[in-house]
């Protein structure tokens, strides 16, 4: 999606919210691993 400049459809956000869908709580360290691993595929062409 960041990639690409697109977002996920309204549809499917609706339909996570029907499910009971949640975005788990991260601490500052999780969130720059995960900054890490997509830097590095950026990196990677």
């Amino acid at each position: 999606m960041e990639t690409h400049g697109t977002g996920l459809p309204s549809g499917f956000m609706a339909h996570g919210g029907w499910a009971g869908w949640s975005v788990p709580s991260l601490i500052d360290e999780e969130i720059m691993e995960v900054d890490d691993f997509f830097m590095s595929l950026r990196a990677q062409g």
